[in-house]
């Protein structure tokens, strides 16, 4: 009879020990899989702000392409046009150094 008691007593701690391993387990694999998501999470922000700095960047070489553009024919104009190409090298000067500034904050 102590016998049998001992052995349901063993049969019983055992079932428990399996019970906690398998919780155990379980809750490694939802922290695993929460930590997943995380890495996923922050690669997916971590592309966006490169595609963002490359844009700007491909904004800034164009706003400088302009400005520059526009300083050359402020340079080459002739008398009659010189006032107009230095307003029109100027604004795009202004708006290169606006991008500029958005790139940068």
């Amino acid at each position: 009879m102590a016998r049998m008691r001992t052995a349901r007593w063993l049969d019983l701690i055992g079932y428990a020990a399996l019970v906690f391993v398998l919780l155990v387990v379980i809750v490694t694999q939802d922290s695993q899989r929460r930590q997943a998501v995380e890495a996923k999470e922050a690669a997916t922000a971590e592309v966006q702000v490169l595609r963002s700095q490359q844009e700007c960047a491909a904004l800034l070489q164009a706003q400088y392409d302009s400005a520059l553009l526009a300083w050359l024919v402020a340079l080459s104009s002739g008398s009659g046009g010189v006032e107009v190409a230095r307003v029109d090298a100027q604004l795009a000067m202004q708006q290169w150094l606006d991008a500029r500034e958005r790139c940068a904050g």
